[in-house]
């Protein structure tokens, strides 16, 4: 099985609306194909990608979100990122979550941030509302993520 994702409602009526003004969007400009990365990137993003596979079809779909974790301050060392990231890990997703993948990313301004694929022992995808959240409307969260949404600082977690 391969994973679908489907594009949200954002970047949906970006298409639209350029369809209708005529103007090419700014994607279509770029090459974007995995053909054009080095190979070892492309080893990282099939590996990834398998492993992305293997984790949704192991935990299922409604059970697995998304999180970005940023730094309230400036980290721009591996070491350091990693220190805090461990020490929320301990502290805070092996309490609320069963498993997870983290990617680690530089901003262009070469500070850190973590990208995770994270799984619950919930369903909590099923009556999720992602126009209202966009909104900050926070309602139809499933209670099993209410403490993400009350987590400390990230840089509060070292």
């Amino acid at each position: 099985m391969v994973a679908k994702f489907n594009c949200d409602s954002d970047a949906e009526s970006v298409v639209r609306e350029s369809e209708r003004s005529g103007d090419s969007l700014p994607c279509l400009n770029k090459n974007n194909s995995i053909e054009s990365l080095p190979s070892n990137v492309k080893k990282q993003v099939f590996a990834l990608s398998l492993n992305t596979e293997y984790f949704i079809d192991t935990f299922g779909l409604n059970s697995v979100g998304f999180l970005t974790l940023t730094f309230k301050e400036p980290v721009d060392k591996p070491k350091e990122a990693n220190r805090r990231f461990n020490s929320f890990a301990s502290n805070f997703l092996r309490k609320n979550t069963v498993s997870w993948i983290k990617v680690q990313e530089r901003h262009l301004s070469g500070r850190i941030h973590f990208h995770l694929l994270i799984s619950v022992d919930a369903d909590i995808r099923t009556g999720f509302d992602f126009e209202a959240v966009r909104k900050r409307d926070y309602s139809s969260v499933s209670p099993e993520l209410n403490g993400f949404l009350m987590v400390p600082s990230f840089s509060e977690q070292n």
